[in-house]
């Protein structure tokens, strides 16, 4: 009996290692299998997940650079046109004063002008009226001297003394 069970026991042992070697074998091929139908797909997707990911980091990062250049940009852009109004008014502000000074400079030369012009007339004017009264009086001189003398004189002579009469207190 000792024969029989040792073959026994060897079938029994080959059939171990037999069943033993096909589980590896199915184990190894399952591995195949799941690795090229889904260990490879997920790693792939992984890795594709993970590249699209860092694209999108850097992306936002190269967007943040260029917002923070454009917003340097565009205070700088500000800054200068604040700067051109400024320089603007500045500007506007000196011509105002300019023309300012201008209109008044004019105003005076004007007003001067008008009263050089008026202080001519009443000049004139004065002349006029002395010559007016001068005239007047040499007429009512000539009427009360013609009344007292009663003698009728030359009308010429008397009025050349009449004026020398009134030459001499008028320079008095």
């Amino acid at each position: 009996m000792s024969t029989l069970t040792s073959s026994i026991g060897r079938r029994e042992m080959l059939n171990f290692d037999f069943t033993f070697v096909l589980t590896i074998i199915n184990i190894l091929f399952l591995y195949w299998i799941l690795k090229k139908l889904l260990f490879k797909p997920v790693t792939q997707l992984m890795e594709n997940r993970a590249n699209t990911i860092k694209e999108m980091f850097e992306s936002a990062q190269s967007n943040k650079e260029q917002s923070e250049v454009m917003r340097a940009e565009l205070k700088e852009q500000l800054d200068k046109a604040v700067e051109e109004a400024e320089k603007i008014v500045n500007e506007s502000r000196v011509k105002a004063e300019k023309q300012y000074e201008e209109i008044l400079n004019k105003a005076k030369e004007d007003s001067k002008s008008l009263i050089e012009k008026a202080q001519r007339d009443i000049e004139i004017e004065r002349k006029s009226m002395v010559n007016e009264l001068k005239a007047q009086i040499a007429g009512i001189a000539l009427a009360a001297a013609s009344k007292v003398i009663a003698k009728n004189m030359d009308n010429e002579i008397n009025k050349k003394l009449v004026d020398d009469f009134i030459d001499e207190v008028g320079a008095a």
